[in-house]
């Protein structure tokens, strides 16, 4: 997947409904097949989570403690 950088003279505001346009595609898909996107989304965190924290305990002197800690709270909640 590639990010396109906006061009001089696109408008913000074209972006914006281009993704406005893709998250209410991305609710009727997910309504019409019953997904709850709001238990995918804590999934997919839990996964984000998992990999930093192996990350974390792997390379220590990444950040401070204060920054694991919280990272590992908001995974264990």
């Amino acid at each position: 997947m590639e990010i396109r950088r906006k061009k001089d003279g696109e408008n913000l505001k074209d972006l914006e409904g281009e993704l406005a346009d893709l998250l209410f595609t991305i609710i009727c898909i997910a309504n019409d097949q019953n997904i709850s996107l709001t238990e995918a989304y804590e999934r997919k965190l839990k996964k984000i989570y998992s990999k930093i924290i192996i990350v974390l305990r792997e390379n220590n002197s990444c950040c401070t403690s204060s920054i694991r800690a919280s990272i590992m709270n908001l995974y264990l909640s």
